[in-house]
């Protein structure tokens, strides 16, 4: 008897491992969420959970896998780890864009500086938060370029309309902040949450490159300098940072562009009397009551040296940043949270997260003054 009921155990906890195996993401989970996921329990649940932590160790120790990597280049050099292991293949992949692919790209990219660098009265932040580019939508179907000639048209009515009311000469452009779904080739987040995508990540990769191209060349084709804060997502951190890497090649001779790909999550950027902190918000939308004194620590020289300073983060998933519209002052700073230009999907519905408006901003600072005008774009 003991026998037959442990070969039917072995068959209960071979079913619910293959069940495991058909999405990588979830041999990332604890227990608790094996038992969510397998209706297993005890011993059952016990001789899957140990199933799991050796698959595990067996696919960290395999040779074609890389546990971490130096990257050494001009402008960085640190060393990354990945928890489930970075194919070398799929790296090389994404960085080794042809040239000559972009190269019909850059008309009027050369364009010198304006002669206001050294005396700049204008600072506009156009902020595209969240796009997720190969989300499945719930109610549609994926169109991905319908999905960017929207961006496009309203970047377009944003920039044209700050032009008739200000003259601004400096745009920051954050890029990245989960531009894109998932983190690469596993189909997942960086945790390791499965998530669907509507093509392969090659193709979305490239899609989301020629956007932030296209807006940073429609900007230096306006005779702007640009800043470009590169934000690491929670969803595609690694492949944010491959994103940035291939923009600071392909901007690194051009003195209008300026892009930061330094690795850490937070990003500021200082004029004048004016201080700019970026960052995704996942993690600081936990300790909200602490970014004051976070961006003093982080940059205390320009703190020091500025007296209008303003946090902007995304990673909207609280229902009262949605609905009050995201700005909390404190002494001092002002930190604000941003809509999400993504689209609904079945996570968001289910969370009753619906009916919100999906918004572009252009915020506009005068360098002495600070604040002047928030234009909005809903989608």
């Amino acid at each position: 008897m003991d026998i037959q009921k442990d070969k039917e155990r072995n068959q209960i906890v071979q079913n619910a491992l293959n069940k495991i195996l058909q999405n990588p993401g979830y041999l990332k989970c604890g227990k608790g969420r094996l038992a969510k996921l397998t209706n297993l329990s005890g011993k059952e649940l016990e001789i899957l959970h140990n199933e799991v932590k050796k698959i595990n160790r067996e696919n960290y120790q395999k040779t074609h896998v890389l546990s971490g990597y130096w990257l050494k280049t001009k402008y960085i050099s640190a060393y990354f780890k990945e928890r489930t292991g970075i194919d070398s293949e799929y790296i090389l992949d994404y960085v080794k864009i042809k040239l000559k692919d972009l190269e019909i790209k850059f008309e009027d990219t050369n364009s010198e500086l304006s002669e206001k660098t050294d005396n700049e009265k204008y600072v506009g932040i156009l902020n595209v938060y969240d796009i997720h580019l190969d989300k499945i939508p719930l109610f549609e179907n994926p169109n991905v370029d319908e999905y960017l000639d929207s961006l496009y048209n309203g970047i377009d009515y944003l920039l044209n309309l700050g032009e008739k009311l200000f003259d601004v000469n400096t745009i920051i452009f954050p890029v990245g902040g989960d531009l894109f779904n998932t983190n690469g080739f596993s189909l997942t987040t960086k945790k390791g949450t499965p998530q669907s995508s509507y093509d392969h990540p090659t193709r979305v990769f490239k899609l989301g490159l020629d956007f932030c191209l296209n807006v940073i060349n429609k900007l230096i084709s306006k005779r702007k300098n640009v800043y470009i804060p590169v934000i690491y997502g929670n969803h595609d951190r690694d492949v944010d940072f491959y994103l940035g890497a291939i923009l600071e090649s392909v901007y690194h001779n051009n003195d209008c562009v300026k892009v930061n790909n330094t690795f850490v999550l937070r990003k500021y950027y200082n004029i004048d009397k004016l201080l700019f902190g970026f960052g995704h918000g996942d993690i600081e939308k936990r300790k909200v009551n602490q970014l004051p004194l976070v961006m003093a620590s982080e940059v205390p020289t320009l703190w020091s040296n500025s007296t209008v300073r303003t946090f902007y983060l995304g990673d909207i998933h609280h229902k009262e940043e949605y609905k009050f519209l995201k700005v909390k002052d404190f002494p001092g700073c002002t930190v604000s949270f941003l809509r999400s230009v993504s689209k609904m999907d079945q996570w968001h519905n289910e969370n009753m997260y619906i009916g919100i408006h999906r918004t572009l901003e252009y915020h506009i600072y005068n360098s002495n003054k600070g604040n002047l005008s928030n234009l909005t774009y809903n989608l």
